[in-house]
This record gives structure tokens, C-alpha cells and sequence, in this order.
């Protein structure tokens, strides 16, 4: 697995966020994965390396397991984060998949990444 600390300033990034499926395995290639990306486990790691507006493309599953005091953690921290730095102007366009099997999560990181894509158009027009 790649870390965030090993990427090149500029580096164009194609994200997979999933806590189990490995990108580069067959389950995760059945759900969208070429096996290029890099592969993180939680919505901060993921969160980081958006920041970094380097994200081209990104792949989300919808829960990321539990934390250390038991809570979900879940993609739509993530999905929530893109949309609010597409509101803001502060990351480029970046295609995105949504590869979860949990109904609710899709539709809710659905309706997030939409609203991204909204946001970018609007900044395109200005």
C-alpha cells in the first residue's frame, strides 16, 4: 500500500477509499477498481490527500469500519469534505464512484458528490 507521505508535490492522484478491499485485488476490480490507485483506509487519510488538490479521481465505499471508542466511520465523511471544497473553489473537478453496498451511503455521498459537481460547474462559469 501507498502512503500519503510517498506522494510528489503535483503527483496526480486516482484515490480508493475502502477499509478492506484492496484496489489491486478481483473483488475490488468487480467493483470499479483498475488496480492503479492508491489505496487508503480511512476518511482522514482520504481527507489529507484531497487537501493536497492533486485527486484526479476517487472511488468511495461507504462504511470504513470502527473507530477506537466504537463509532462508524464512514465514507460520507469524505463525500462531505469534496463537496465542501468544491463550494469553496479549493480542489479541481475529479471524477468519482461511489462503490459501496449500503443503500443509504450511496445515495447520501451521491447527493454530496452531485452537489460537487454543481459547485465546479458554477466556478466554471465565473
Amino acid at each position: 500500500m501507498r502512503t500519503f507521505s510517498k506522494f510528489v508535490e503535483g503527483q496526480e492522484i486516482r484515490l480508493w477509499v475502502d477499509d478492506l478491499r484492496d484496489p489491486k485485488e478481483s473483488d475490488a476490480k468487480r467493483k470499479g477498481a483498475s488496480g492503479n490507485e492508491v489505496w487508503v483506509k480511512t476518511s482522514d487519510e482520504a481527507n489529507r490527500i484531497l487537501a493536497t488538490g492533486n485527486v484526479i479521481s476517487i472511488s468511495l465505499d461507504g462504511d470504513l469500519g470502527i473507530d477506537e471508542n466504537g463509532s462508524d466511520l464512514s465514507g460520507t465523511e469524505v463525500s462531505k469534505f469534496i463537496q465542501k471544497l468544491a463550494f469553496n473553489n479549493q480542489i479541481p473537478r475529479l471524477q468519482w464512484a461511489i462503490h459501496t453496498d449500503n443503500g443509504g451511503k450511496f445515495k447520501s455521498m451521491t447527493m454530496d458528490l452531485t452537489r460537487a459537481d454543481d459547485f465546479w460547474d458554477r466556478h466554471e462559469q465565473e
